[in-house]
């Protein structure tokens, strides 16, 4: 009886947060569409390999001061406004990449993307409102698949609108950026629990009032320890893959038509992964043995692209790296937010969000570094060394996979 009552519970929630995510793969997809070939653009205006990855670091620059500022406001001002804020913005970039006719034009709408692109980190935040600590960690891995989506058929859109030139891919996008933006006006409630709760504000019971920009977690011990697993993490990845569409053409001579097929046949069998085999590995494992079995595959799949020879292995490590992802960052976001009080999840995200911007913004700029160099081998050896600080850093300092901790248990025994 109190397993029919928990999933008919489930079922409403996954329901009541269906409009949710789907205007989430909204923003996902129309990413998926712009950045795979945003490399080979810059190419084609002369921009020098080396040089790429920081025009692709623009838009991670602006998002990594913006990160803790709107998940912060989301704390203070509620997730609904600021998510209608931030999709707004998010339309005007993409209107003025669509009429883009310079590189110039090209780099402000990526600064004003920047500002506004924590949209999935403000929906993570009301996800965490909605949901308990039992259910978040599954409800939150979600993200990880509408990427794996946006990623599956993005890329393919990318390279048929491509034809139309900048035009084609910004309207496309502006578009997704437009229904998003009315899903949200339409079915979005508010969720932040002191204002749902609609608290009164007196002499005697004053709502308490958050700074725009708070980092006291930073204080204590767990959310240190999860925001530099997340650094090395999430850095060891994005040297990969927001550089993988200039390494296939540096590398192998890929076209964008072949970009896109490379992507959306490994999209397909990453889809598979994702869909029979991870959530088995979750219940199985649990999330703390998840998250260390994905930082070790990420560096196995780094491993492998140091010794690369053909594009079939490279198509190997790219499902690896995929696999990788939804057992380390996917389920991150569902491990820090029940190691926080509730009211702290939005400022949380926010810390998480803007690690990652910093791994989004040196990891293209090390990626084209290296893919620039005469050896392809240090391209995956960076990766790899890199990769191993989130498995040190789970191995010494967290109590669960310590080996002083273990020694302990030894020495008691």
């Amino acid at each position: 009886m109190i397993n029919k009552v928990k999933t008919v519970l489930d079922q409403k929630l996954a329901h009541s947060l269906l409009p949710l995510w789907a205007g989430a793969f909204m923003d996902v997809l129309g990413i998926s569409v712009l950045n795979p070939y945003l490399a080979p653009i810059f190419l084609d205006l002369g921009v020098p390999v080396a040089l790429i990855g920081m025009f692709l670091s623009i838009n991670v620059f602006m998002g990594f001061f913006s990160g803790i500022f709107w998940g912060s406001l989301s704390d203070r001002f509620g997730r609904r406004p600021i998510l209608i804020i931030c999709r707004v913005g998010a339309l005007a970039g993409y209107l003025l990449l669509a009429f883009s006719t310079n590189l110039t034009m090209i780099v402000i709408s990526r600064i004003i993307d920047g500002i506004f692109s924590k949209n999935v980190q403000i929906v993570l935040t009301i996800v965490g409102d909605r949901t308990s600590p039992d259910q978040r960690t599954n409800e939150m891995s979600k993200a990880g698949l509408a990427w794996l989506l946006g990623g599956l058929i993005g890329p393919g859109i990318g390279a048929l609108l491509f034809q139309f030139g900048i035009l084609g891919i910004g309207l496309f996008n502006s578009l997704l950026a437009a229904i998003a933006l009315v899903i949200t006006v339409i079915t979005l409630k508010e969720s932040h629990p002191t204002l749902v709760a609609n608290l009164p504000v007196s002499k005697d019971f004053p709502r308490e009032k958050k700074p725009f920009v708070s980092i006291s977690l930073l204080k204590e011990r767990l959310p240190r320890l999860r925001l530099s697993q997340s650094l090395f993490n999430a850095l060891s990845l994005f040297i990969f893959r927001l550089t993988l569409s200039l390494f296939v053409t540096v590398r192998f001579g890929f076209s964008f038509a072949q970009i896109g097929i490379l992507l959306t046949a490994t999209g397909m069998v990453s889809l598979f992964v994702r869909l029979l085999i991870f959530p088995r590995v979750l219940r199985k494992l649990g999330d703390y043995l998840t998250l260390m079995l994905g930082f070790v595959i990420f560096s196995s799949g780094f491993v492998w692209l140091i010794f690369l020879n053909s594009i079939w292995e490279f198509a190997i490590v790219i499902i690896m790296i995929g696999f990788g992802t939804y057992c380390s960052i996917d389920i991150m976001h569902g491990i820090i937010s029940k190691e926080v009080k509730k009211e702290q999840i939005g400022e949380m995200i926010g810390l998480v969000s803007a690690v990652e911007s910093i791994a989004l913004i040196t990891g293209p700029i090390i990626g084209s570094y290296l893919i620039s160099l005469p050896n392809p081998a240090l391209f995956g050896l960076v990766s790899t060394l890199i990769s191993l600080f989130p498995i040190l850093i789970g191995v010494i300092f967290d109590k669960r996979f310590s080996f002083i901790t273990w020694a302990d248990h030894v020495r008691n025994d």
